[in-house]
Order: C-alpha cells, then structure tokens, then sequence
C-alpha cells in the first residue's frame, strides 16, 4: 500500500517514469523497467520542489528554526537530521510518502551487526566502514540528548534514537545522488 501512494504522490508531483517499484528475491524493493528501454533513453524525471536541498532545509523547512540553533553540522547531517525529522511525523512532511515507502532496513554497511563487520576483517572496505559509522556516531551524540532537551515537541526522544538515526543516514546512502543546483528538473 505504502509503494502505491508513493508512486500515486510521484505522479501528482510531477514525476514522470518509466519505471515500476517492484519487490526483487533476495534483494528487495527496487525499480524495474514498465517497458522497453532504449540506450540513453532518460526513466526518471523528478521536479527539483521534491528534492531535498541545503539551502531549504536551512532557510524554509518546518525545522530551519532547529539547524539555525545548531552549528557546525555539515550537509550530510543536515540532511541525516531532516530525514530522520521527516520521518518521525510523516504525515505532515512534504517527503512523508516517500519515506513510508523506503524500507525499514537496508543491506548497507551502516546497519550491518558485528559479525557481520567481523567478514570485513583484512578488507579496505573494513576501515572506511568503521571510520564512517564512528563519525556518524560522534554526530549523534553530539545533539543527542541535548536537541530533545532544547526542543521537545519537534525532537522528542523516543522518535530521535540512535536507530533512528542511523536508518536515515542509510536511507541518504542509499537512496540519493547529488545534481546541478538552479535546474527545474533532474532527469536519469
């Protein structure tokens, strides 16, 4: 139900597509082609309104209020932050279909249990995986408790966990790309 009012909000929005949601074995959700593609033929156009930015996230969103009382948060977390505040009350978000949709997990390196980071061992993925879910951990401990203190109503604890978080900082990883800044469209 949830890829369906996503897909019903993409159309009203003004995404254009040739591409399904659909669920894959082994793998889960993903998108798959409605037809027969052509090389370089573009299969997604999304309007740049529905894209996540900087600049709104820190000057219009229903929470510039909060990243003005915070500093020094780079832009990864600046939108780790959104996303994970989106998704805690999806139904007044902008975003909120899209983020019922995403998945509660993730096959990322992020979510991944210690033994499984354990297989990585003598690996240089190994490294990077450590030294990025450290930092991602120091930034969330940085503001949590303290943004749940400063601003209740917006960031209650409950809805602001690590888990959180971190499945957030996973749905940016996975599920973004960057584009041109100023263009009405992005198309792939």
């Amino acid at each position: 139900r949830a890829c369906e009012e996503f897909e019903g909000w993409c159309a009203e929005e003004g995404v254009t597509t040739s591409l399904v949601v659909r669920d894959f074995d082994g793998t889960g959700r993903g998108l798959a082609a409605a037809r027969s593609l052509s090389a370089g033929e573009v299969v997604i156009r999304t309007p740049f309104h529905l894209f996540l930015n900087t600049e709104d996230v820190e000057n219009t969103s229903r929470f510039a209020h909060i990243f003005r009382a915070v500093k020094g948060l780079d832009e990864q977390a600046k939108h780790i932050l959104t996303v994970m505040l989106e998704a805690a009350d999806p139904d007044q978000s902008p975003w909120g279909k899209y983020l019922v949709a995403c998945p509660r997990s993730f096959s990322n390196g992020l979510l991944l249990t210690e033994d499984e980071v354990a297989i990585l061992q003598g690996s240089p993925a190994l490294d990077y995986l450590v030294e990025r879910r450290e930092d991602l951990r120091h930034t969330y401990d940085a503001l949590f408790p303290k943004l749940s203190e400063a601003f209740p109503r917006e960031l209650p604890p409950e809805k602001c966990r690590w888990e959180d978080y971190s499945w957030a900082a996973a749905v940016i990883d996975t599920r973004s790309w960057a584009t041109e800044a100023g263009c009405d469209v992005a198309s792939l």
